[in-house]
């Protein structure tokens, strides 16, 4: 009965930790990507205003604005979307064992 029991806590902690690595490397991944695309077109957008004329700073000041609550938003769809998907991984690793 112990060794059954010790065996059960190990599967438990195994799924666990192979969750939470899941979510870790997840998490990881979506900043890498979201830093890159908001860095991406804040310098695409600074070198095309900067090219044009110099009364186009409070414009870009008020883009960038915008980018920021837009990648908010983003980030905000892209973390709920994690939490399903990792839900719903969770629910199918303590289905099928």
């Amino acid at each position: 009965m112990i060794i059954i029991i010790i065996i059960i806590i190990t599967i438990t902690i195994i799924r666990v930790v192979v969750v939470v690595v899941v979510v870790v490397v997840v998490v990881v991944v979506v900043v890498v990507v979201v830093v890159v695309i908001v860095v991406v077109i804040r310098r695409g957008r600074g070198k095309r205003k900067t090219r044009r004329k110099r009364r186009t700073t409070t414009t870009t000041i008020i883009i960038i604005k915008t980018n920021t609550t837009t990648t908010i938003m983003i980030i905000i769809i892209i973390i709920i979307i994690i939490i399903i998907i990792i839900t719903k991984i969770v629910k199918l690793l303590f289905i099928q064992h």
